[in-house]
């Protein structure tokens, strides 16, 4: 099982403070674990500067566990196999080599946008704009370009 939360919080001075949910784990434990990580983090953050005075930022982060899954060493093998079929132009293969990488790492942005780039050369673009929305959240610039691209 893997876990997303979506929080906001703001930063004063170098401080984390006014921690909200905008999307919850559905689990309180695993929440909490969130909200203890993002607190941890107080006292390291460069505060924001409006002409030169210390101003309050809000923010949001996305944090991710996973569990279950030990992630794979081989991973970047992984890649590079799907590289090089996609190269080749063996796109099934990349795409099943990628899959690979997604297994284990289901956030990897450059398997996500080669998987959805061999998917599309094998005709199957709505199945890519599948895939790369359901990225969006992470802010990853490449697949919001991908999917100005192709999906329309």
């Amino acid at each position: 099982m893997n876990f997303t939360s979506e929080l906001e919080f703001v930063v004063n001075k170098n401080n984390v403070d006014s921690i909200t949910f905008v999307q919850t784990s559905g689990f309180a434990s695993v929440d909490s674990v969130m909200i203890k990580m993002l607190r941890a983090t107080s006292g390291k953050w460069m505060p924001g500067r409006i002409d030169g005075n210390i101003v309050k930022e809000k923010l949001k982060i996305w944090i991710h566990i996973f569990s279950g899954r030990i992630m794979d060493k081989r991973s970047g093998e992984f890649m590079q196999q799907g590289n090089k079929h996609f190269a080749n132009e063996a796109y099934e293969e990349a795409i099943k080599a990628y899959d690979k990488v997604l297994y284990y790492d289901e956030l990897d942005p450059q398997a996500v946008t080669q998987k959805g780039l061999a998917l599309v050369k094998i005709g199957k673009v709505s199945d890519a704009c599948i895939l790369w929305r359901s990225f969006t959240k992470y802010n990853v610039p490449e697949v919001s370009g991908l999917i100005k691209e192709y999906c329309k």
